[in-house]
């Protein structure tokens, strides 16, 4: 090297650095590869998110067959509640009786037609903060 004159070359006067300059390159771009293609990002809510989701799903999974069973109770109460109200009772009888005849056709017509006057007096006393009714 340097034409003889017995000094070192300089690939062989720092070899070592050359040598740990190039594994340093190398680690280098297998993190570049990595971050570029393989890396994905997720942040600590999403994981926590994940987690907790995780652990909904596991207590679903366990409490299933108490909850079929509530769900089946809440089904008896009310088929039981709509036989108690098919069952045929005197006042039953007489209101559908009662709402079979002439007399409650004309009173709920007579009801419908007097809510738009009514309404409008209540709001022409409330407009002039006429005295309250007493009940």
């Amino acid at each position: 090297c340097r034409h003889g004159s017995g000094r070192d070359c300089a690939f062989q006067q720092y070899e070592g650095r050359i040598i740990g300059c190039i594994a340093v390159m190398v680690v280098g771009c297998l993190l570049l590869v990595y971050a570029i293609f393989l890396y994905r990002p997720r942040s600590r809510k999403e994981k926590h998110e994940a987690e907790r989701e995780r652990r909904r799903q596991q207590i679903i999974s366990d409490n299933s067959g108490t909850m079929h069973k509530t769900k089946d109770e809440y089904v008896e109460a009310i088929e039981f509640l709509l036989e108690q109200r098919q069952t045929r009772t005197p006042a039953r009888m007489i209101r559908n009786f009662y709402r079979g005849s002439r007399l409650w056709t004309c009173m709920q017509n007579c009801s419908f037609c007097m809510n738009g006057p009514l309404a409008c007096i209540f709001r022409w006393e409330h407009k002039h903060n006429c005295r309250e009714r007493s009940v």
